[in-house]
């Protein structure tokens, strides 16, 4: 118990590291491609066009974003509408493929407002009040936010008042991108540049308090998980004193009663770490499931040489409690252990 105790320590500390890593790399890498967003006067001119001019960039898509909200009965949720080029390349839909002329919804979307694929949600647009009704064509697993995207020809034609004011923007080949941020924002029209990394490094930093606590839970489950199995190999040397002394006058060496004692308590932690490491991951997975919302999906991901090296770490920290076990076997007087065991 144990050691199963400990693995579930050190699996639910583990797995939020994991969890987190995973999943803000899907989202700042595979999800959002853009390596940066600009935003723009539209009433400035041709400001995209000025943009793909500009050395350095690669490709250039105006993205029109708005405040909605989506209606499906009486049940009501505030988000952001995103709409995208037909063909774009700076999000992924994947496996659901372009909204068309449809939306595509976070997944958190289907239990807030009780809809499924092929439903028609009312959406409200914030600013201008419009409002217009659309099909749900898919639902995406996207860690950060329940967005709605749709593309730019849908939103243009449904709300004609409403016009781009940003850009997502790729560099080509290897770029500073301080550099880059500097000349887009000095772009005639431009009022803002957001580095795509900066974003990440930025969320990066705000979990360095997280990753310190972390770091204190898995050193607290290694501490435990030695001292556990040291006083359990510490106490059971002790009530078998009679039974050692006995073998060793029978001729058996310190070594040999030492590695068998060993034995029997390696075996021991042999058998916990399955059932540490099935009880550990589902005690994980209900932690950070406690942690998910419409605006964070966090659940568990968790890398299969996680679990690996936390079965290896238990099962070290096991042969490092054998020692003091070791040292007491090596130092057994048998004559004071038979005249004690015959009073």
């Amino acid at each position: 118990m144990g050691v199963v105790l400990a693995l579930t320590l050190v699996l639910a500390s583990w797995g939020m590291v994991d969890t987190v890593d995973i999943l803000l790399s899907r989202q700042f890498d595979q999800v959002q491609r853009q390596d940066a967003q600009v935003y723009f006067d539209p009433g400035f001119g041709d400001v995209p066009a000025a943009l793909r001019a500009t050395d350095g960039v690669q490709r250039v898509e105006t993205v029109l974003q708005a405040d909605v909200t989506i209606r499906n009965g009486d049940q009501r949720y505030s988000t952001e509408l995103i709409a995208f080029e037909p063909e774009t390349q700076m999000h992924d839909f994947d496996p659901v493929g372009s909204p068309g002329d449809g939306v595509v919804a976070g997944r958190s979307l289907r239990g807030l407002l009780d809809v499924d694929v092929g439903d028609r949600v009312v959406l409200t647009v914030t600013e201008s009040g419009t409002e217009f009704e659309l099909p749900i064509v898919g639902f995406v697993d996207e860690p950060l936010g329940t967005f709605v995207y749709t593309t730019l020809p849908t939103l243009e034609r449904l709300d004609p008042g409403n016009e781009p004011r940003s850009a997502m923007v790729t560099y080509s080949g290897t770029v500073d991108r301080e550099v880059m941020r500097r000349t887009l924002t000095e772009v005639p029209g431009v009022v803002a540049s957001v580095d795509a990394r900066a974003l990440y490094d930025t969320a990066q930093s705000f979990l360095s308090l997280f990753y310190a606590f972390v770091g204190v839970m898995l050193a607290f489950g290694g501490v435990m998980a030695f001292a556990l199995i040291f006083n359990t190999a510490t106490v059971n040397t002790s009530e078998r004193s009679a039974e050692l002394a006995a073998l060793k006058v029978n001729g058996a060496s310190s070594g040999q009663l030492a590695r068998l004692l060993a034995g029997e308590n390696f075996l021991l932690t042999v058998l916990a770490v399955i059932p540490g490491l099935a009880i550990g991951y589902w005690v994980s997975a209900a932690f950070m499931g406690s942690f998910t919302s419409d605006l964070f999906d966090f659940g568990l991901q968790m890398r299969g040489r996680t679990l690996v090296l936390s079965a290896l770490a238990v099962l070290a920290v096991s042969a490092l409690a054998q020692w003091p076990a070791t040292r007491a076997i090596r130092s057994l007087d048998v004559a004071r252990v038979v005249r004690e065991r015959s009073q």
